[in-house]
């Protein structure tokens, strides 16, 4: 496949060395992460697989699905195929990764997921690093801030778009829509993150009136009744 990756290698490698560091002081080997976002912020991708950065030999990529489409997309060099994690611990015994204590973040981590790697790192020591691996994902480099500002533009527009899309009549889904298809033109993603990764909407709050207070999930102070309780988003 050709390469088309999104994420520049020096700010990949740059993002690990900060890892490697943060690792040092708060006395770890090295950290799990599984988290999709967390993947992408790293590895410049989004796969089922995890990450495992250590803290002397840098970053590995283990990948259950798509290994082609991490290979062609991500600047990191060290990805390796797996189907369970006996592969994943095997594959770190013959690198000679140091595994004596791991930071997770405990936050997202499934119950199972914890259970596996106790059951084939049943000699690590896991802590939580949740918080040690947000505060590196606070700090923002000049890449970062320049992505932010081109987004921010993108907003400015949309936004003044809006009024033109208003007319009496219009209902809170057809408006959801009209801006979707606004973001598309852009070439522009409708999906917000959240933290936990599982945390996800469409596009944002499209509502008017009374139907702003509608409560909803979502731990904010927008509100929205949706198309119904099986899909609570646009309007």
């Amino acid at each position: 496949m050709d390469q088309v990756t999104f994420l520049p290698g020096s700010e990949s490698v740059s993002r690990v060395r900060r890892m490697q560091d943060a690792l040092v002081v708060a006395g770890l080997d090295g950290i799990l992460l599984f988290d999709a976002m967390d993947q992408f912020y790293y590895a410049g991708t989004m796969q089922n697989g995890c990450l495992f950065i250590s803290a002397e030999k840098g970053l590995y990529y283990f990948v259950r699905r798509s290994l082609d489409r991490a290979k062609s997309e991500s600047p990191v060099k060290n990805i390796f195929p797996y189907v369970s994690f006996r592969d994943i611990a095997s594959i770190m015994q013959e690198a000679d990764l140091q595994v004596r204590k791991v930071g997770v973040d405990e936050s997202i981590l499934p119950v199972s997921i914890f259970k596996m790697l106790q059951k084939n790192f049943p000699t690590s020591q896991f802590q939580d690093a949740g918080i040690l691996q947000k505060r590196i994902r606070s700090i923002k480099s000049p890449y970062e801030i320049d992505k932010m500002r081109r987004a921010g533009e993108v907003s400015r527009k949309i936004l003044e778009t809006i009024p033109s899309f208003l007319k009496e009549g219009i209902s809170e889904w057809k408006l959801a829509l009209e801006l979707h298809s606004l973001v598309a033109d852009f070439g522009k993603n409708c999906l917000s993150r959240l933290s936990p990764g599982t945390g996800e909407f469409f596009l944002g709050n499209v509502c008017f009136g009374d139907s702003s207070l509608k409560p909803t999930a979502f731990d904010g102070p927008g509100g929205m009744p949706g198309l119904s309780a099986a899909c609570p988003f646009g309007g």
